[in-house]
């Protein structure tokens, strides 16, 4: 969970990571995500949304949640963990972006949905136009630092966030990977 307020780590399955911004070269979290680890094959050209139309962020992650649920076996109650988690805190950090995910690790594979709005909403403190719907299997946590690595990488760089928003397709992704 990456949270810009504090959490009770013992109350979470799940590493907490607590952030001032998730942009901060100097963060805590980038230094960890900078850490060799394996790349795992989270994305999928299904799991891109283009140009969502939604007034709110529960709008916008319901739709993003249905999407998925037509390719991935997601638990039951999956939309109400990652609506708990905006609940706690907002996964907005600014540079357009947010990224939701549920408050514990669930489902066989790990995976990221992408989705980009045809209007800026509010989410949180920040504009959002760009989501990276977020989750990391229960039976693979050792993937959860990839899975982070790979968010941060895209979302870090304004010029990533804008090259996806114009370009949302899975090569947009592989082009921002190979960049250093």
């Amino acid at each position: 969970i990456f949270t810009t307020v504090s959490l009770d780590q013992s109350l979470y399955p799940i590493p907490v990571f607590f952030i001032n911004s998730v942009f901060n070269d100097d963060s805590r979290i980038l230094k960890e995500l900078e850490k060799d680890s394996q790349q795992y094959d989270f994305f999928d050209e299904r799991f891109f949304l283009r140009d969502i139309e939604a007034s709110d962020k529960e709008e916008v992650i319901k739709v993003m949640v249905t999407h998925m649920r037509r390719y991935m076996d997601l638990r039951e109650d999956f939309l109400d963990l990652v609506l708990q988690r905006e609940k706690e805190a907002p996964t907005s950090f600014g540079n357009l972006v947010a990224f939701p995910h549920p408050t514990v690790l669930c489902g066989k594979k790990s995976f990221i949905c992408i989705g980009t709005l045809k209007k800026k909403i509010d989410w949180g403190k920040h504009k959002v136009q760009l989501v990276m719907l977020l989750s990391a299997a229960e039976e693979h946590p050792q993937e959860l630092p990839s899975l982070y690595e790979l968010v941060v990488k895209i979302a870090n760089e304004e010029e990533n966030v804008a090259l996806l928003m114009k370009e949302p397709y899975i090569e947009t992704i592989r082009k921002i990977m190979e960049t250093e």
